[in-house]
């Protein structure tokens, strides 16, 4: 067994391994890159998850408009498609799709498709953008909304809201005028960018002689 005289002593203390530490300033500069990545990379999630928001509510209002026109075959009566917003100054929350019953009765197919807060419906119709709102409200025979009259409650809003609606015949028609230049138009966006025109958004045509519908995504 090797005695510890000083000189062994003094060689163990040099091959001993030092421990090194992270000074103040190397730790506060790591920080700061990790909050940089951070916040570039919420920058950019964010960015995709409203795009999908807007993709994906495109395609839920195709998918209502299809089954509620399958619905007016299948049962030969009118289905009535309904845009909803609490007030002039804001913007459509919801989109309802109710049965005509021969008896006069109202039947909401399924639940109101409730729009992301982070997507609307833009309702100019500049552009070109939303033109379906400047056609025929068939509930009251005017052009754009007008108060809800038939007594159906909304979540959140309870009767007292603003439509605008037209009809899917039994036939496969709608109640919308024809136009041979032009289809009525619906366009989603980014709630969050007020760009003009918008920079990200969908374009849902309606064709009103046969309710197909088509999706423009730049």
């Amino acid at each position: 067994m090797e005695r510890l005289t000083p000189h062994v002593l003094i060689r163990h203390e040099c091959f001993r391994p030092r421990m090194s530490a992270f000074s103040l300033l190397e730790l506060l500069a790591v920080i700061a890159v990790i909050a940089i990545m951070t916040w570039l990379g919420e920058g950019a999630l964010g960015g995709l998850n409203r795009s999908y928001s807007i993709t994906q509510s495109a395609e839920d209002l195709r998918g209502l408009l299809l089954i509620a026109r399958q619905e007016a075959l299948t049962r030969n009566s009118p289905v009535e498609i309904r845009f909803c917003r609490p007030s002039a100054s804001d913007p459509v929350g919801f989109v309802q799709s109710i049965l005509h019953k021969a008896d006069g009765s109202l039947l909401p197919l399924a639940r109101p498709l409730k729009l992301p807060d982070t997507v609307l419906i833009d309702l100019s119709s500049s552009n070109l953008r939303s033109t379906l709102f400047n056609q025929t409200n068939a509930v009251s025979n005017t052009t754009g909304f007008a108060p809800n009259t038939s007594g159906l409650s909304l979540p959140g809003l309870g009767t007292t809201y603003e439509v605008f609606s037209f009809f899917l015949r039994p036939n496969g028609s709608t109640s919308l005028p024809w136009n041979a230049g032009s289809l009525p138009c619906i366009t989603i966006r980014d709630a969050l960018i007020a760009s003009n025109p918008p920079t990200n958004y969908a374009t849902l045509l309606l064709d009103p002689a046969n309710a197909k519908t088509f999706i423009i995504r730049p």
